[in-house]
C-alpha cells in the first residue's frame, strides 16, 4: 500500500504500490511520503550544475474571472521558478520547504538542471516524474531507494472515477500555506513565470 502524503486522498490506497516505469520522456513513479524527499535530494546530487526551483500553484480564486456568481471560466495554475541555485541551496531548501511543498495537496514542485533538459516533479498523489534526455543518468536511481521497476505502474489517476474522486487539500507548516510561502520566496528569488489553464 501506497503511504500517501497528508494533503492528497485517494478512495484505496491498498491498490497502489511504490514502483517506476520508463516513459517516452523519462520516469514516472510512485513514492511513499517518506522518501519523496530523499529521491529528489537523490536527483539533485546527479545533476552537473547549478539547478533552479519550480513551483506550481493554484491560481487564487480572487484573480480567477467568473462567467457568472460563482462559476469560474476556467481554473488556472501559475508557475513560479527560482534560478541559479547551487545543489547545497536546492538541498537545504528542500529540507527546510519540504514538508510543505511535498505535504500539501494543492501545489506541485521540483528542480530542473540549467545545464541540461532535466527535471524532476512531484505532482499530487505521489507521482513523481522525471523528464530526460539522458535517461541512462537514472537508471538504478529509484532501485537505490528500494523502488522497484513495474512495467504495467498504476498511478491514482487510474483508478479515479466520480464515484470515487481524487480529494487535495492545503496542509500549512509552522502555521504558513503555500500561498504564504510562495509571497515570502519571492523576497529571495522566487518569480511568477506564466499562468496555465489547468
Amino acid at each position: 500500500m501506497l503511504s500517501m502524503v497528508t494533503g492528497c486522498k485517494v478512495h484505496d490506497p491498498s491498490l497502489l504500490h511504490e514502483g517506476y516505469c520508463r516513459t517516452d520522456s523519462g520516469f514516472t513513479a510512485n513514492v511513499n511520503a517518506e522518501k519523496i524527499a530523499a529521491v529528489i535530494e537523490h536527483f539533485i546530487a546527479l545533476q552537473d550544475d547549478r539547478v533552479f526551483l519550480i513551483l506550481e500553484i493554484p491560481t487564487n480564486y480572487k484573480d480567477e474571472t467568473e462567467a457568472a456568481p460563482g462559476i469560474l471560466q476556467a481554473m488556472h495554475k501559475d508557475v513560479y521558478y527560482m534560478d541559479g541555485l547551487t545543489k547545497e541551496s536546492a538541498v537545504s531548501m528542500l529540507q527546510t520547504f519540504g514538508p510543505l511543498f511535498i505535504h500539501d495537496g494543492m501545489n506541485s514542485f521540483g528542480f530542473g538542471s540549467h545545464s541540461g533538459s532535466n527535471e524532476i516533479m512531484l505532482n499530487k498523489y505521489n507521482i513523481i516524474t522525471i523528464y530526460t534526455k539522458t535517461p541512462h543518468q537514472y537508471m538504478g536511481m529509484f532501485e537505490s531507494h528500494d523502488i522497484p521497476e513495474d512495467k504495467m505502474l498504476k498511478t491514482a489517476w487510474d483508478y479515479f472515477t466520480h464515484e470515487t474522486p481524487g480529494e487535495c487539500c492545503k496542509v500549512p507548516y509552522r502555521g504558513k500555506d503555500i500561498y504564504e510561502i510562495t509571497e515570502y520566496l519571492q523576497q529571495y528569488g522566487l518569480y511568477f513565470s506564466e499562468r496555465r489553464e489547468r
